[in-house]
């Protein structure tokens, strides 16, 4: 007979679109225009300096996107489909009670994740202690506080094993 295999993995959504595709203008930075008056979230350059500085480390980050084609390419799995999850750190403005709860739920494991990487962003990201901590506090604001609607994609592949 044959199993069952699921393989997740997940990243955050593109440092430029932090928004699952049904928000509105997702794709492109989530409806914010690109005018140089505009102010970027703390969390946006917080998550853009991880991608860069997971790259000048050596990972391939970006490669995420890939695992389904690789899961295909492997050729021991039939029927493999990919497909997006995007849960909600902060849910845009207007959301139902179930997203607001998922978010509140999924929040901290968040903040858990910008605190894992310190290491990284002072080994390879060029910020000094101080800078640093000044843009996690910023970014850590922004999500306690709810006011950056921003979503995380979980790219889950799952297959039946031949």
């Amino acid at each position: 007979g044959s199993s069952s295999a699921s393989t997740s993995s997940s990243t955050s959504s593109s440092p430029s679109s932090p928004f699952p595709p049904s928000f509105p203008g997702g794709g492109n930075g989530g409806g914010r225009s690109n005018t140089s008056t505009e102010q970027i979230p703390a969390l946006v350059h917080f998550l853009r300096a991880v991608v860069r500085a997971s790259t000048a480390a050596g990972s391939h980050i970006s490669s995420v996107g890939h695992l389904g084609a690789f899961v295909q390419r492997t050729y021991q799995f039939k029927d493999v489909q990919v497909r997006d999850v995007w849960v909600p750190v902060n849910p845009q403005p207007g959301c139902d009670p179930q997203e607001r709860k998922l978010a509140a739920e999924f929040r901290p494991a968040f903040v858990g994740f910008l605190n894992s990487c310190s290491p990284l962003l002072l080994s390879h990201g060029g910020y000094t202690a101080t800078e640093l901590s000044s843009l996690e506090d910023a970014a850590r604001i922004e999500i306690m506080g709810g006011k950056v609607p921003m979503y995380v994609r979980f790219i889950c592949v799952t297959g039946i094993k031949i």
